[in-house]
């Protein structure tokens, strides 16, 4: 307590700034503190899973080609996704509208819409759903690092290979050269 006192002592100018700099601790510390989970939901566990496999088989692939590359040497891939796979699935949509007007006594008319619909997963084989399609993530971002980056030739190659392959802009394409 002497600490936090002689620390923020009132005669100091500079209690502002230690102020904000207490805060700023604080809020890192709650921000990065992480609260024990008992059980990871299979869903998830299984997502990370393949998009992890998607993701290495991307980069795996994209440094066996690179570094058949004359002067490129060793080269290293990172590659980040936007999101996870997405799974679109097949469901069964039951939707129906009924209409009812009615004239009262007066001669106005009052119509009222009903509509209801209803949506159910399609199963096969009695437990997987049907799946339609799958969209793979799109890539957010590429690190490439090769032995011969130090030649602008052959970084200029680099970059231009990994967007023709991924399709991805030559702005998220960061090429650095290996030590």
């Amino acid at each position: 307590m002497k600490i936090l006192q002689n620390l923020f002592n009132k005669n100091d100018k500079n209690t502002n700034l230690k102020l904000i700099f207490a805060f700023v601790l604080g809020l890192f510390l709650l921000l990065t503190a992480r609260s024990p989970k008992k059980k990871l939901d299979i869903k998830t566990d299984s997502n990370i899973q393949l998009n992890n496999s998607y993701e290495k088989d991307l980069e795996v692939r994209l440094e066996n080609l690179l570094s058949q590359v004359s002067g490129v040497g060793n080269v290293k891939v990172m590659i980040t996704l936007s999101h996870s796979k997405e799974i679109v699935i097949a469901q069964d949509t039951n939707s129906s509208l009924s209409t009812t007007k009615e004239i009262d006594k007066s001669g106005a008319v009052k119509e009222t819409c009903d509509k209801k619909s209803e949506s159910k997963k399609i199963i096969v084989d009695g437990k997987n759903p049907l799946v339609l399609k799958e969209i793979e993530p799109k890539i957010e971002g590429i690190i490439i690092i090769a032995q011969g980056a130090g030649n602008i030739y052959i970084k200029s190659d680099l970059i231009k290979s990994a967007q023709t392959i991924l399709n991805v802009e030559a702005h998220k394409i960061q090429v650095m050269k290996m030590k």
